[in-house]
């Protein structure tokens, strides 16, 4: 991200495709190849009760990113 009087961020992509974003005058700008990548990683207690739900969560996280589904 680029604003006027302030220094370049890198954010995702979906990120400046917001309403938001493009109010801003946000605009993407690919890195040159290779571009770079990103983890994403799960944590949670193992006494926690929502482990179905986090289950859940995670199974369609690896379903997207096996797809390579840009969402």
């Amino acid at each position: 991200m680029v604003g006027p009087a302030t220094a370049s961020r890198c954010c995702p992509e979906l990120a400046a495709e917001t309403p938001v974003g493009t109010a801003r005058g946000l605009r993407v700008k690919p890195f040159a190849k290779p571009a770079p990548g990103r983890a994403i990683g799960a944590v949670w207690r193992k006494s926690t009760t929502r482990t179905p739900a986090i289950d859940g969560i995670v199974a369609t996280i690896r379903s997207t990113m096996k797809d390579g589904t840009k969402k």
